[in-house]
């Protein structure tokens, strides 16, 4: 499918420009702001593969740019995802307000589905 090998062609474009950046001097991209930007823009790639079912799995396009584990996966999954989702909904850029109110909402979501995890955890508990 072309449009499955033009997403495999822009995630190999991603992965070199991640590449030489993660490469470059010290000070090169002060406090990541331009990796963030570029995992904004795998976000929404994502995002939208997923929809028009042109990946089987979004995961494949993240493993490639380096978000398979780890603290930058974290980071995708808690910052950069729930943005790309709120911007794609939108279907544009959001306001300073708009994404910090995507953001407490997902922060709020994270706390509520750790917090249904520890009481389901400790209703399997047995007495002794």
């Amino acid at each position: 499918m072309a449009a499955q090998a033009r997403a495999r062609d822009f995630t190999a474009v991603l992965k070199a420009f991640l590449a030489d950046l993660w490469r470059a001097p010290a000070g090169a991209d002060v406090n990541s702001t331009i990796e963030a930007n570029v995992f904004q823009v795998v976000g929404l790639m994502a995002l939208w593969c997923e929809e028009l079912g042109v990946w089987a799995c979004a995961a494949e396009g993240l493993a490639a740019v380096g978000l398979s584990g780890g603290t930058k996966r974290a980071m995708y999954e808690g910052f950069t995802l729930p943005q790309a989702t709120a911007m794609k909904a939108k279907g544009g850029m959001l306001t300073m307000d708009e994404s910090e109110a995507c953001l407490r909402a997902a922060a709020a979501a994270s706390d509520a589905a750790k917090k249904g995890s520890k009481k389901s955890s400790k209703k399997g508990k047995v007495k002794r």
